[in-house]
């Protein structure tokens, strides 16, 4: 049925610049809950500068 639908069981491997974004992809991904967490204590505790401003802005 996947040769029929044109899915192959054992896809191409993924051309340097695809496997980069992908690791890129996944380290965005691992790092995101902890900045969530370091953003949302930082606003409990009344913490804003342009540092601040500045790191968010950087991240992404």
């Amino acid at each position: 049925m996947a040769d029929a639908t044109g899915y192959s069981t054992d896809p191409p491997e993924l051309p340097g610049w695809a496997r980069r974004g992908q690791r890129a992809h996944l380290n965005l991904l691992e790092n995101l809950a902890p900045f969530a967490a370091l953003v949302m204590v930082a606003q409990a505790v009344d913490v804003h500068s342009a540092n601040t401003m500045l790191g968010a802005a950087l991240f992404f």
